[in-house]
């Protein structure tokens, strides 16, 4: 390539990669509230002047819970108009050699650099234990001085940091960056990358690092080594700032982070600001500035002079009480002002201010939690009304959260104010989909940090009986049984509706009256007997001519909780041997409990008297729909029972006939019958008062080739679905339709 285009193109990669401001103040960069604490330290471990030239390493831990390191100036109690520097009480503290909960672990250990990158990179580590709940913010900062301000000076960097404290450096910031900007000699701001400024001979690196720390402690390991020019690559401080939230802390910390590359020539002014304006709880006000490259400028706070360290050149921590000197009413102000004498000028990369106060007693308690719909019974499928009542038995509260959780469910309210020993109630929209017990919390939120359980218990979730099946994991009407052939449905009513505590019977049924005269042509009778209010399953001796009958199936359902949990049931025998064609059967019921009461028993005959082919499907079983307002918040979309029906073939058919059979549906227009989308009537359109018993009828005409579905629907009527029956007549094929 020629070289005049490859330096073109180094060139205008330059100009991309290397951008300059002006100088600048340190401006507010982040800010918040949080109840653990808010730490702030910075140290350089080995004195500048003991540095060697060409490579420093530095290692330094930092214990941000455990901290000891604010050891802070105080200010006098002074008026602030009065305030005099010359009067004021104050504590030296020169934090250029301090250690404190800084530890100085300084190796020789090479930083491992097989990951070329400047910006964060975690690999896999192992979480040690932590004492805080969460970090609000946190930044690490640290500062590179490589000589004269053009490029024919510069250091590798290279800057790592176990975020877990398990001597593992995981995360690698810096891997060998080169530091080879030119700057200028008026404070002007020239930024390498998006972590790296430089300003005059000083390269300041900054990172935020909140999500990545794990434990209570974070360790840094830093090295330089000169590039080109013989560079001395000194490391002027490492720093760390955490803002952190606890439990049931009783502290209240609002802090401002004001960051930046701020210089000034000796005799300027530099200001920087914290919007505190309104913040007017407060029981502690602490300050924090980092210099570097400074010779004891004026510095105020709100206008009153503050102490200086009489600190090193090349770096100071200085941290003040400045209680005294707040002024809730105003934004906060810290000047400084380079001195005047010799060579003056003066740095500043950081400035934080922390409002401390105590938080108020927090005496909120959970009085109690508690199901108030449905007759305070939580169920499935349904929109169950919970309420909390807190009691506050202490001062009247700040804003507060209130989160119920249930299981995988969960919703928050906020309390604006709760007065002294004042109670009130929230209501929660819990709506289950599966029955059971569930967990139940109750978290408080004070929105300070502060987080606790005032309430830890189990709920028990109950399905609805009510519903139809489907919604309370039950089973459909199934096809029980199917009968093919030239086959004949009868389908009769045996005895009347027999209440509780009715006394044992006999009644009489003349087959013959109905049509039933030979034997041979039987080819099933079945009898039902549906029935209700029983307290367990249905125990009757029931005999057919005298001959004792076992049940071949048995269906029932219950409403599932609460009290009058009684099932409705349908019992199902085959009597088939002892039934007797042309001739009076005796049907005989003994009871042993006497607690049931018995709908209309019905038989169902298949009598093979057609003279086209039939094809009868029966669906059996039993369920409960109740939309009243006694169904305890069942209602007509939930109120749905469905039978199937399955490899339907249309060819053929002549007619088809759909029976509905239920109990004490007696209202009439309150339900339908549906097959397929297509409404057929009503399932009171045939209720026999005698048995409290219907058995609908209704021709259909839109059968499907495959699966049908019947679909019985209760508007405003309880009932009890006990089946459908599905009688298809197809045209004889072994008729000759021709003509003759």
């Amino acid at each position: 390539m020629n070289k005049k285009i490859t330096v073109l193109l180094f060139i205008v990669t330059l100009i991309c990669l290397i951008s300059t401001v002006s100088a600048e103040n340190l401006t507010t960069t982040d800010s918040g509230t949080v109840n653990g604490g808010f730490y702030t330290h910075a140290v350089q471990n080995t004195p500048y002047g003991d540095q060697e030239s060409e490579s420093v390493n530095e290692s330094v831990s930092f214990n941000f819970v455990n901290d000891d390191s604010n050891t802070v100036q105080t200010t006098s109690n002074a008026k602030k108009s009065n305030f005099d520097t010359a009067t004021q009480s104050t504590t030296k503290t020169n934090t250029t050699t301090k250690k404190s909960s800084a530890t100085n672990t300084n190796t020789a250990t090479k930083i491992n650099t097989t990951t070329n990158i400047n910006n964060l990179k975690t690999e896999s580590s192992n979480t040690t234990s932590k004492s805080f709940t969460n970090i609000s913010s946190a930044k690490l900062y640290t500062m590179v001085y490589v000589q004269n301000v053009n490029t024919r000076i510069s250091s590798y960097v290279n800057l790592s940091v176990d975020f877990d404290n398990d001597g593992v450096y995981e995360t690698v910031l810096e891997n060998n960056t080169l530091l080879n900007i030119s700057s200028d000699r008026e404070g002007g701001v020239y930024r390498l990358n998006e972590n790296i400024t430089r300003v005059y001979s000083d390269y300041l690196l900054y990172y935020d690092i909140a999500k990545y720390i794990k434990t209570d402690v974070v360790n840094v390991k830093m090295q330089t080594t000169s590039a080109a020019g013989y560079s001395d690559g000194k490391i002027k401080f490492i720093g760390l700032i955490v803002a952190y939230n606890k439990e049931n802390s009783d502290k209240n910390i609002n802090y401002w982070i004001n960051s930046g590359h701020c210089w000034i020539a000796e005799g300027d002014t530099a200001s920087t600001t914290f919007a505190t304006a309104g913040y007017d709880k407060y029981d502690d006000v602490s300050l924090m500035q980092i210099s570097t490259s400074s010779y004891g400028p004026a510095t105020t706070f709100n206008g009153n002079s503050i102490f200086l360290n009489d600190s090193d050149v090349y770096f100071s921590e200085n941290k003040w009480n400045v209680t005294s000197l707040y002024n809730s009413s105003i934004n906060s102000t810290l000047t400084n002002t380079a001195s005047a004498y010799g060579y003056g000028s003066f740095k500043t990369v950081m400035a934080t201010l922390a409002i401390t106060s105590q938080a108020l007693p927090t005496n909120i308690s959970v009085q109690n939690v508690t199901t108030v719909s449905n007759s305070k019974f939580t169920l499935v499928n349904e929109d169950n009304n919970i309420s909390v009542i807190l009691n506050n038995t202490g001062s009247t509260s700040a804003p507060f959260n209130v989160t119920l959780y249930v299981d995988d469910y969960n919703s928050t309210q906020q309390v604006t104010s709760l007065g002294e020993n004042a109670n009130t109630t929230l209501y929660y929209i819990y709506n289950p989909t599966t029955n059971g017990t569930k967990n139940v919390k109750v978290i408080i939120d004070y929105l300070n940090g502060t987080t606790t359980t005032a309430y830890d218990g189990t709920v028990l979730v109950y399905y609805n009986g009510y519903m139809g099946k489907s919604f309370t994991n039950g089973t459909n009407l199934t096809t029980k049984r199917i009968y093919e052939g030239k086959n004949t449905l009868i389908i009769d009513f045996i005895h009347a509706y027999k209440g509780q505590r009715y006394k044992n019977f006999t009644v009489t049924y003349d087959s013959a009256a109905k049509g039933i005269v030979d034997s041979n042509k039987i080819v099933d009778v079945l009898y039902y007997l549906p029935y209700n209010w029983e307290h367990d399953v249905l125990n009757i001796d029931f005999r057919v001519n005298n001959i004792t009958q076992t049940q071949i199936a048995h269906y029932n359902d219950t409403k599932g909780y609460g009290n009058w949990d009684f099932p409705s049931g349908l019992a199902v025998y085959n009597i088939t041997s002892a039934f007797k064609a042309n001739s009076n059967n005796t049907f005989s019921y003994t009871t042993n409990y006497k607690n049931e009461a018995l709908y209309g028993g019905y038989v169902v005959i298949i009598y093979a008297n057609n003279t086209n082919p039939t094809k009868i499907l029966i669906n059996e079983g039993t369920d409960l729909l109740n939309p009243e307002d006694s169904g305890f918040g069942a209602n007509s979309s939930t109120t749905l029972s469905y039978a199937n029906y399955e490899n339907i073939d249309t060819l053929g058919i002549m007619g088809s006939d759909l029976y509905s059979i239920a109990g004490s549906s007696d209202q009439v227009n309150a339900s339908n019958v549906i097959l397929n989308g297509v409404r057929y009537g009503s399932i009171a359109d045939s209720y026999n008062r005698t048995t409290q018993i219907s058995v609908n009828k209704h021709a259909v005409n839109n059968l499907v080739d495959g699966n049908n579905t019947v679909t019985l629907q209760s508007l405003t009527d309880n009932m009890c679905i006990y089946g459908t029956i599905l009688a298809i007549t197809y045209v004889d094929p072994t008729v000759n339709v021709t003509n003759f």
